[in-house]
């Protein structure tokens, strides 16, 4: 499939530095070839000449709008401290019911100037690989061929997704320079989105329009002027982001994780129009959130199933009475880090039913610690499900209620001292979180119609 790029090459042109560059895939221009290092970074072993990405809905018959994101971009070697570089990973989603995204194509080549004659070598698609990174998650991976000093990497690929939740996410920054950077995002009437840009006071280029193409739902025609047929005519809106001189992110031993300054731009849903004409908000503030998440079947839902089994097993395989209610918390978190095995994978949500975790014994954390509340409740002890970002995927922005800020969840253990617990690890106190959830504050999810942020950090001494 072939990325019109005539409107990139003209953007592309006018916002890089100094030196000129082809923006075609397959061609790239002699000063790429002779370049010997990168004039605003002259000690980087390598540089992002462009990389540019574009996001569209597509049509698909009897199955209706997916997302297609395309990839360009290209990259300068200059020594073998980037070598590395050339070690490419494209991950894509599969949920439980095996709908998934797809990686339509991949195009790589590397560039080569030998005997005054530039080398170009394709990459063999027999030398691109899948790997499973785990339950839903897959990963491309290949390594661009006969990389050498000098040279430059280009690779185009096409992801299709059935995902309209998120909009393909883009980041502007690397852990070397990028000269230039590039987002385009498509977008149609029928899905609304809300966008944090991170680390980007301003963007170099900025623009919004309408298509000029345009295009049509269902069964609708024109006759004298009017629309007839049942349908929707509409056009896409272009909203296009660039920056360009982006210094490098090194990730330095004091930052928690670097996704909390790397410059970026996140999307999610925030309104479906149905074609219909009845619009949905997907979701709007923290509490909705909270909402949304006790009606989830993989939250709240499965916190009441869990409940079911516990009374079972708090009336045949655990003595609780007369104990206070520390006393029963500690026996409760004993009993489920000792029968429950954590499968090494974070996440808020359940992997499977309370019954499927139940009898195999194992699960995620979200099966482990939501388990685990429902028993304590079960016990007469108030305890509560807190949501957090790790460490490892960045703190959460409070000003937006995106979903996919969150990655993992605990239990909030109200009785005379309260404390927080994690039941995913047998040696760990009770009373103490693991050092991955240790990153700023969570979400307490409750019924009651508000929202309530707590600091994660705790200054009891673990016992």
């Amino acid at each position: 499939m072939k990325l019109k790029l005539s409107v990139v090459v003209l953007l592309i042109a006018q916002l890089l530095y100094s030196q000129e560059f082809a923006s075609e895939f397959g061609k790239i221009s002699q000063s790429e070839i002779d370049m010997k290092f990168y004039e605003k970074d002259p000690d980087a072993g390598a540089v992002v000449l462009f990389d540019v990405g574009e996001s569209k809905f597509v049509y698909i018959d009897q199955v209706g709008y997916n997302i297609e994101f395309v990839r360009h971009k290209r990259i300068k070697i200059f020594n073998e401290s980037e070598f590395h570089k050339a070690e490419i990973s494209i991950d894509y989603y599969v949920d439980v019911n095996r709908k998934k995204e797809n990686v339509k194509s991949i195009e790589a080549i590397s560039y080569n100037y030998i005997n005054g004659e530039v080398s170009k070598q394709v990459l063999d698609m027999s030398n691109v690989y899948d790997e499973k990174i785990n339950k839903n998650w897959r990963r491309k991976k290949f390594v661009f061929p006969n990389v050498q000093k000098g040279s430059v990497l280009e690779l185009r690929y096409v992801l299709e997704t059935p995902f309209h939740f998120n909009l393909p996410d883009w980041t502007f920054q690397s852990d070397i320079p990028v000269a230039y950077s590039q987002y385009t995002a498509n977008t149609i009437p029928f899905y609304e989105y809300s966008f944090i840009a991170q680390g980007i006071s301003k963007f170099d280029y900025q623009k919004s329009s309408i298509s000029k193409v345009d295009r049509r739902w269902g069964n609708i025609s024109e006759s004298f002027g009017e629309n007839i047929g049942y349908g929707v005519k509409f056009n896409d809106y272009i909203h296009t982001y660039g920056m360009k001189d982006i210094p490098a992110l090194n990730d330095e031993s004091y930052i928690s994780s670097i996704n909390d300054y790397i410059m970026k731009i996140d999307f999610q849903l925030h309104k479906f129009n149905s074609p219909s004409g009845v619009t949905t908000n997907i979701m709007s503030t923290w509490p909705e959130l909270n909402k949304s998440l006790l009606k989830s079947k993989k939250f709240g839902k499965y916190i009441k199933n869990s409940s079911k089994i516990s009374k079972k097993i708090l009336e045949n395989d655990i003595s609780i009475g007369g104990l206070t209610d520390k006393e029963k918390s500690k026996k409760i978190l004993k009993y489920v880090k000792d029968n429950f095995t954590w499968n090494g994978y974070n996440s808020k949500y359940s992997s499977k039913t309370a019954k499927e975790f139940f009898k195999t014994k194992i699960g995620n954390s979200a099966d482990i610690n939501l388990f685990l509340i429902a028993m304590l409740n079960r016990a007469e002890i108030n305890a509560k499900p807190v949501i957090l970002s790790t460490r490892n995927h960045g703190k959460i922005k409070t000003s937006y209620p995106f979903d996919h800020f969150t990655n993992y969840v605990v239990a909030k253990i109200y009785i005379e001292s309260p404390f927080m617990a994690d039941a995913t690890s047998s040696v760990l106190a009770y009373n103490r979180l693991p050092i991955r959830c240790i990153n700023g504050i969570g979400l307490v999810v409750d019924e009651i119609d508000n929202t309530k942020w707590i600091n994660l950090k705790r200054e009891i001494l673990s016992i």
